[in-house]
């Protein structure tokens, strides 16, 4: 089993589709919270749906598997080689699928002449949503491929959406890399689906108020936000019970909603709450160890959008204590990673640099001689947070020593002090993530394009946990 799984959000493509220059930023964020992750020793865990329709994911597979043959072309050494073979930057999950590419055909024959409202609906390929004809043949195209036939890419690739042809030739390089031993894995059940999640919700505001204002208090979810989420929750299960209140129902009902709506905010809300759920389930059935809960689109940074998540957040925590035997007054311990994606001209020291530069950074470190350090590193940052009993200040130390490591080895790529990890891009003008361990000032959360924060799938037994 791959160890140090991190689902990142921001591959959402339903969430932050990026389809024109006036959405990258969400295209951007995804692909730089990768860099960060991968220089914490962690490998990206993509569900199957999302490693076949997330733009954004898609393009940084590309510069991700382009730069890694670039650097072992160059590299000479044999051994360096093998580490580059070897080393798993992101780790699919299939979903009662056997395959990549059979998974990637079957969410395309999901079209809404069979699946009426409840087709597969593409972000990536929305080109060919609605065009059956389109869909099925290049379904079949990757269902030869995947046979091992040599296929012939469909003529209207080239004529009519030529943009998509690139994507065909990067799903069939991801093909190729989910063979590799330990890429790609079958995915789990959920073990709370998002049904769960709202059955607390209501459990919890029906029970007793003053606890439902609590849980919002301490996510910093004013009281009016909370409430405004609540009351459209309450509402759909009244119509449809509360399996009816899911995602593709909120954001079926958002985009049919006029923009002169004075409801379309509260909805836009509730839209916010339902997608956090929801990725919480897609990276539970990810095995991911740690789940990047990203905050709102990076083109949309109105506070109530964050704090709906966060409050989002709050009940995916508070649902999953219910199942532990935590003490209620027992403090979680101070281990947050907390993100922030920011203009670069809010700090303008921090070097920018393109995409394929950073990844060939990250790849030369796989080859290079400062690897076993970097190696031994993240191992050390995972031993304590995984301990039974962890010194915060040992942690915090760990932390230090990485950070320095990184800004030694990688001195032209990252930007770090003993306590911030910064990695620019210089993408729309240039756009920072920032990442320390522990929280961000208010002053810092108004400047920022967007927000959020790692949490430890086994942040329960950390809840219990003595600091020292």
């Amino acid at each position: 089993m791959i160890e140090h799984l991190t689902f990142h959000e921001s591959f959402d493509s339903t969430r932050a589709t990026a389809e024109s220059a006036d959405t990258d930023p969400n295209l951007t964020q995804g692909q730089i919270e990768a860099v960060v992750s991968l220089l914490l020793g962690r490998s990206l865990s993509v569900n199957n749906t999302y490693a076949f329709d997330s733009r954004t994911f898609l393009e940084l597979a590309d510069v991700v598997l382009s730069t890694r043959a670039q650097v072992i072309e160059a590299t000479e050494d044999k051994a360096a080689v093998e580490e580059l073979t070897a080393a798993r930057p992101f780790v699919l999950h299939r979903f009662r699928q056997p395959t990549f590419l059979v998974a990637c055909a079957d969410q395309l024959n999901r079209t809404r002449e069979k699946f009426g409202s409840g087709l597969f609906r593409l972000s990536a390929w929305s080109e060919i949503n609605e065009d059956a004809a389109a869909r099925k043949e290049l379904a079949d195209l990757l269902l030869r491929i995947d046979g091992g036939a040599v296929a012939k890419m469909p003529g209207w690739l080239e004529k009519t959406h030529p943009a998509l042809g690139p994507r065909v030739e990067t799903l069939i390089r991801l093909n190729s890399f989910f063979k590799l031993p330990g890429s790609n894995r079958d995915a789990r059940v959920p073990r709370i689906p998002e049904q769960g999640y709202i059955e607390h919700l209501l459990e919890v505001a029906d029970g007793d108020q003053v606890r439902f204002h609590a849980i919002a208090a301490d996510q910093q979810c004013p009281p009016q936000v909370a409430d405004t989420v609540l009351r459209g929750v309450r509402e759909r299960v009244v119509e449809a019970g509360p399996a009816g209140v899911r995602r593709a129902w909120v954001h079926d009902v958002v985009g049919a909603t006029d923009q002169s709506d004075p409801q379309l905010f509260a909805r836009q809300q509730l839209q916010e709450f339902q997608d956090t759920i929801y990725n919480a389930v897609m990276a539970d059935s990810a095995f991911s160890q740690f789940d990047y809960m990203s905050s709102t689109p990076r083109t949309d940074a109105r506070d109530e959008l964050k704090h709906v998540n966060a409050l989002a957040v709050g009940i995916i925590r508070d649902r999953l204590r219910r199942d532990q035997t935590v003490p209620q007054d027992a403090e979680r311990a101070a281990d947050r990673m907390s993100g922030l994606l920011s203009a670069a001209s809010v700090l303008p020291h921090v070097p920018k640099h393109s995409l394929s530069a950073l990844f060939r950074a990250y790849w030369e470190l796989q080859a290079g001689e400062r690897l076993p350090q970097w190696q031994a590193s993240t191992r050390q940052l995972h031993e304590i947070l995984g301990a039974p009993e962890r010194s915060d200040r040992r942690l915090r130390t760990a932390w230090a020593d990485h950070l320095r490591l990184l800004s030694e080895t990688l001195p032209d790529a990252v930007e770090a002090d003993d306590v911030e990890l910064c990695v620019a891009t210089d993408a729309n003008d240039g756009v920072v993530h920032n990442l320390r361990l522990g929280s961000f000032d208010a002053d810092e959360l108004d400047r920022s394009i967007s927000a959020g924060e790692h949490l430890a799938k086994d942040f329960l037994s950390d809840l219990a946990r003595p600091a020292r």
